[in-house]
Formats: C-alpha cells, sequence, structure tokens
C-alpha cells in the first residue's frame, strides 16, 4: 500500500530530473547556435566590407590613393545594390611608416568607412569599420610599387547611423552586450 506511492514519487523524481536536464542541454544548445550564427553574421559584414574597399580600388572611378590622397576627403561610396546612402570615407594621414615592408621615408595614407549590412530589415544592423592603407613598398624584381593593405572589422550589431560623438557620422559604435566583432586584413 505504501509501497506504490514511494514507487510513484521515485518514478516522478526521475522522470523529473531527466526532463530538467534536458531542458539545461537545449538551453545551452541553443545559446551555442545562437553566437554562433550571430558569430558568422559578423564575419560575412568583415568580408563585405573588404569586398566594398576592393571594388572601389579598383574601379576606374575612384581610388584610394597615395598620389593625390587630399581628393578623397570627401568621397561617398556605397556598398550593396539596396544601400542607398552614400557613406563618407574619411582620409586621415600621412604616416610615418608601420608595416616591415614599407619604405623607411614613405607615408601611409588611411582611408576609413562604415558601412551597415541588414539581412532582416531590422535596426540592429551588422556593420564593417573599414580601413584602407596604402603604402609603398620595393622589391628587388618588381620595384617600387604601391602595397595595399585593407583592414575590416565586422560587428554582429551595433551600425549607428548618427554619432553625435564622431560629428554625426555613422560608425559601429552602438553597445550591446552581444556585440561580436571579427576581422580580416588583405593585402595585395
Amino acid at each position: 500500500s505504501g509501497y506504490t506511492l514511494l514507487f510513484a514519487m521515485i518514478v516522478a523524481s526521475i522522470v523529473l530530473a531527466l526532463g530538467v536536464s534536458i531542458l539545461t542541454i537545449s538551453r545551452k544548445e541553443f545559446a551555442l547556435s545562437s553566437s554562433a550564427t550571430q558569430s558568422t553574421n559578423s564575419f560575412y559584414a568583415a568580408d563585405s566590407g573588404i569586398g566594398c574597399a576592393e571594388y572601389w580600388d579598383n574601379s576606374s572611378s575612384i581610388n584610394f590613393s597615395t598620389s593625390s590622397p587630399d581628393n578623397l576627403t570627401s568621397t561617398s561610396i556605397t556598398c550593396s545594390y539596396n544601400d542607398t546612402t552614400a557613406h563618407t570615407v574619411t582620409l586621415s594621414g600621412p604616416f610615418p611608416p608601420t608595416y616591415p615592408d614599407e619604405l623607411p621615408n614613405s607615408s601611409t595614407y588611411t582611408f576609413t568607412f562604415y558601412t551597415p549590412f541588414s539581412t532582416d530589415g531590422t535596426s540592429n544592423k551588422s556593420c564593417a569599420a573599414v580601413t584602407v592603407d596604402k603604402y609603398y613598398v620595393i622589391d628587388p624584381s618588381l620595384g617600387l610599387y604601391i602595397r595595399t593593405a585593407i583592414n575590416s572589422s565586422g560587428y554582429n550589431i551595433g551600425y549607428n547611423a548618427t554619432n553625435p560623438v564622431n560629428s554625426g557620422v555613422p560608425d559601429c559604435s552602438s553597445p550591446s552586450p552581444k556585440k561580436l566583432e571579427r576581422a580580416i586584413q588583405v593585402t595585395y
């Protein structure tokens, strides 16, 4: 008589413990899956920033150049077919040599732009902060030539269309505890 009740409570406790364990594992798997998705979004934003910079660097209308960098201080570019906002490219430099293969007396000009990428149309757009460095190197077989280094940091969220701290220039500065960064560098 009392044995059946005790047995039922033991079985119920085991089933409850299994259910709680499965729920805990499922929640952890969901968190890991979400983190992987956000990491992928950050990487794709960085990759898209590289692609945009390479496109504009190789286009006939605009080049990130070391010969006439002052012409690019007000250049605006767009980075995707659905991106109707022109993004300002800011110029900084010349900087002293920072790359190991850079000529000791050359200068590096840095061109920076921020561009949003949205997969779902929300205000939490992923974005890329892209820096293009142009500098001179000398190679025994190629001679003197310009080297380009593109650094793109992709963020899963955080595009700030009007940052008052940055004189109203858009950037990727919106804070969030869920913000992830992935960076890619391409040199040619």
